[in-house]
């Protein structure tokens, strides 16, 4: 028995692996889920961080700039290795609630869509772009609670 299940401790829980897949999760490793796990756990932090810079140069009514565009590419960039690993995590067997793929969904369409509506208005841009990454924290937050079968 020892040398068949061994714990492994990860984020605020415990999962329990037997030869390199996560039990009850019908083949998928844990290596890829505690990847997923923290990318999206990141993922959070950096729309809130971006946020509070995007609302900050909206509040002084300041064009959001380069740099801030740079950031959302990145951020953007990191919101699809999100959903391709999602989608390999799901061919591998894993099966999340219906609604967390259109958490996804939305988390792969709004940047692209908000932030050429946000250039129209440079000085309120900053306000377009926080609030849409405030909500977007939220649909990680959401997309979070609905990934775990």
């Amino acid at each position: 028995m020892p040398g068949e299940v061994a714990s492994v401790q990860r984020g605020l829980g415990v999962a329990y692996r037997r030869h390199g897949r996560v039990a009850g999760s019908s083949g998928c490793t844990l290596g890829a889920m505690t990847f997923h796990e923290r990318l999206a756990f990141e993922l959070l932090l950096a729309q809130v961080v971006l946020a509070v810079w995007a609302l900050a140069l909206g509040w002084r009514r300041l064009p959001t700039g380069v740099l801030l565009a740079y950031a959302l590419i990145v951020d953007e960039g990191l919101i699809i290795i999100q959903s391709v690993l999602g989608a390999l995590l799901f061919a591998g067997g894993r099966r999340p609630e219906l609604i967390h793929f259109l958490y996804g969904g939305l988390l792969i369409v709004l940047l692209p869509v908000i932030y050429p509506l946000s250039q129209r208005r440079p000085d309120r841009s900053g306000y377009w772009l926080g609030f849409t990454l405030l909500f977007m924290a939220g649909l990680i937050i959401r997309a979070s609670m609905t990934g775990k079968t």
